[in-house]
């Protein structure tokens, strides 16, 4: 499957270990500051990764460098231990791409109730940042009870689009939906 990231944007997945066997961990960056929007679920009872990412994103200022998604393990109803490892896993990936841990949103989709490993996140969090762009594995990477990939692309006059809505690939299924705009 061809990358069908914009351009600016690179995708990709790769095993943590959350889940028994596949890819499980996927990350999406900006190669600068993007403006973002979001929408957040309106439970009562929000799981540590809306919770932290609604956080970030009225920190940095609606700026955004990259969306931190993991499959297998949903980080709800594990309390400060979910939000402590919802923070830790931002601020490595922060620390990886050089941004702020402000400008990181982090989604999760799975289990619930279970704690979430933050040692299996970070140990690969160096190789999301340094693999080739694949929007097939990062399609992989965030899928639960799914059957297949979903992926969407849409190019205008022969160009591909520079906006890049998010929910078509990594918020299905999920409570939140979020668009990057590419900063100036």
């Amino acid at each position: 499957m061809p990358d069908f990231s914009p351009l600016g944007f690179k995708t990709t997945g790769l095993s943590a270990g959350i889940k028994k066997s596949g890819l499980d961990l996927g990350l999406i960056v900006s190669d600068r500051p993007a403006m973002a929007a979001a929408v957040f679920t309106k439970n009562s009872f929000p799981a540590a990764p809306i919770l932290v990412s609604r956080q970030n994103l009225l920190d940095s200022g609606h700026v955004l460098r990259a969306v931190l998604v993991n499959s297998g393990n949903a980080n709800a109803c594990n309390g400060e231990e979910g939000l402590a490892v919802a923070r830790r896993c931002i601020a490595e990936a922060a620390g990886h791409i050089g941004c702020s841990p402000a400008e990181v949103f982090v989604s999760s989709t799975g289990v619930i109730g279970r704690p979430l490993s933050a040692e299996k996140i970070c140990r690969v969090i160096p190789g999301l940042i340094s693999a080739a762009g694949d929007t097939s594995a990062f399609s992989q990477a965030i899928m639960t009870t799914d059957t297949f990939p979903k992926v969407a692309s849409s190019e205008v006059g022969g160009v591909r689009a520079e906006l890049f809505q998010l929910s078509l690939i990594i918020f299905h299924g999920s409570p939140t939906h979020c668009r990057f705009l590419p900063g100036n």
